[in-house]
C-alpha cells in the first residue's frame, strides 16, 4: 500500500484555477483583472489550497448572489459583487459561512 501527499496549490496556483472555474462554469471571459481581489483573497483563504473547496465556496458565492459576471461599459467581462449579499457575506463569522457553504452544497446535491 502506497500514499500520496497532496499538498495544497500555490498561491498562483489558486488564482489560475480560480479563474479557469469562473471561464468554464460562470461564463467569465475576462482575465485576472476583472476578478475583485477580495474575491480572490477570501477564495484563497478560505480554501486553503484544496481545489474542490475553491470550487464549492464559488458556486456558493455565486448562489447567493454575492458574486455574478457581466461586461462593463466597454464591452469587457467583469465579477462583480452583489453589494448587499457581499457585505453580508463579509460580516459573517467564519461559523455562519461555513454553515451557508454547507446549505448551498445541499441544495446543490438534491
Amino acid at each position: 500500500l502506497s500514499y500520496l501527499k497532496l499538498m495544497p496549490l500555490s498561491t498562483h496556483a489558486r488564482e489560475r484555477f480560480l479563474l479557469e472555474l469562473l471561464r468554464e462554469k460562470y461564463g467569465y471571459g475576462g482575465d485576472a483583472s476583472g476578478v475583485p481581489l477580495d474575491l480572490i483573497d477570501f477564495m484563497s483563504e478560505r480554501a486553503a489550497g484544496n481545489p474542490k473547496y475553491i470550487q464549492e465556496m464559488l458556486a456558493a458565492v455565486f448562489k447567493a448572489g454575492a458574486a455574478r459576471c457581466e461586461l462593463d461599459e466597454h464591452g469587457h467581462s467583469v465579477v462583480l459583487r452583489g453589494a448587499e449579499k457581499l457585505e453580508e457575506w463579509s460580516s459573517m463569522d467564519t461559523d455562519e459561512r461555513e454553515s451557508a457553504l454547507a446549505a448551498a452544497r445541499k441544495v446543490r446535491l438534491a
